[in-house]
């Protein structure tokens, strides 16, 4: 169903006082159905972010809420982590695009427009979204209010029918246009709602796509700007920041930006963090084969995520490789029992010696 809800600077301006006097909008108190996550994902359709990557993300998300495995990969570990207690995993998901009006009165007014409205999944609902088809949906276009739509998606967690931890899943550039709200701003409102923001970065429009790889040069996203609405108070201690339901801290992913993750792969890691709290198993992608992944995934290993607010993907300190250091994927690594001791090995040559002296003392 879609329905696009536009709203004016002069409504934004007076929530954005309400919420300063202490008198933001609430949720009501009764009727909420209880869930272990709300987690809204969040894709700039603005005219700087290509169809080919608005459309790529629909796809994306469309394999992935769809597979057969969704629960089992993304739920159900939750009923392993103690800290959590859910013995009974659940999440409220929707899907919205946001852009602004370009022309007339409205000019410059942030456009949010649902993509998938509010879908449950639990143990009796454990996948499936209906088909995400890009033809069929209108990428709104326009400018990038960003700091106007991060208001407008605090309330929309706020005012909606159910009750859990709030996640918002946002891909964007991070170029701010025509906002009546500073992102600065909007951004103090986002860590007082208590809201958990994780951002996957998008290369905005400036080089062309060509077999599936990006123009790194001309390709380009705000970092500060992505930084700043994952992390408002960078030197806030860990506890004290708006975690993951896992207890993660939030984060900023630039794999599929550079290039290094295609798009699913990026969503898959980046829900995982936001659900479970660490990568979830690999899938073969719908157009991949199902061949056996070639790196070693360590299920325990969430690279530090929990204690610190990380950008993924983001260069080593001692290697300068980009995407290697969060420890989520790592490198195979030897196995000790299958390493010959040293004393086994000079058996084995001592007696391919005294093999070949006997040889020749025969001849």
């Amino acid at each position: 169903m879609q329905k696009t809800t536009l709203i004016s600077k002069g409504f934004l301006s007076a929530s954005c006082v309400a919420s300063i006097l202490g008198c933001s909008l609430t949720a009501n108190a009764a009727g909420l159905t209880p869930v272990s996550l709300e987690l809204m994902l969040l894709i700039d359709a603005s005219d700087s972010i290509s169809s080919q990557h608005f459309d790529a993300q629909i796809n994306a998300l469309n394999n992935i809420f769809n597979d057969a495995n969704f629960y089992n990969d993304f739920l159900l570990p939750l009923k392993d982590n103690p800290a959590l207690n859910i013995d009974d995993p659940s999440l409220a998901v929707s899907i919205f695009q946001f852009g602004a009006a370009t022309t007339g009165d409205t000019a410059g007014d942030p456009i949010l427009n649902p993509i998938l409205d509010w879908t449950v999944f639990n143990e009796q609902h454990q996948s499936g979204i209906g088909q995400l088809d890009p033809n069929t949906i209108t990428k709104i276009g326009g400018f990038t209010p960003l700091g106007d739509t991060l208001g407008i998606v605090i309330d929309e967690l706020a005012n909606n029918d159910y009750e859990g931890h709030q996640t918002v899943n946002l891909s964007s550039d991070g170029f701010d246009t025509f906002s009546s709200m500073s992102v600065p701003l909007a951004t103090r409102e986002a860590f007082r709602s208590g809201v958990t923001f994780n951002v996957l970065a998008i290369p905005a429009i400036g080089g062309q796509i060509e077999q599936n790889s990006f123009n790194s040069e001309e390709d380009d996203y705000d970092l500060d700007i992505l930084q700043a609405i994952v992390d408002r108070y960078p030197n806030l201690p860990p506890q004290y920041k708006n975690n993951n339901l896992a207890g993660n801290a939030p984060f900023l992913m630039l794999d599929y930006a550079t290039g290094e993750k295609t798009i699913e792969d990026a969503f898959r890691l980046k829900l995982g963090l936001e659900t479970i709290g660490y990568a979830p198993p690999s899938r073969p992608s719908v157009d991949e084969p199902d061949t056996e992944p070639t790196d070693t995934l360590d299920p325990t290993n969430t690279g530090g995520t929990g204690t610190s607010t990380g950008t993924i993907g983001q260069p080593t300190a001692d290697t300068g490789d980009i995407g290697t250091g969060t420890g989520i994927i790592g490198e195979p690594t030897a196995d000790p029992a299958n390493i010959p001791e040293p004393n086994f090995l000079w058996g084995l040559l001592s007696i391919s010696l005294l093999g070949l002296l006997g040889h020749n003392k025969r001849a």
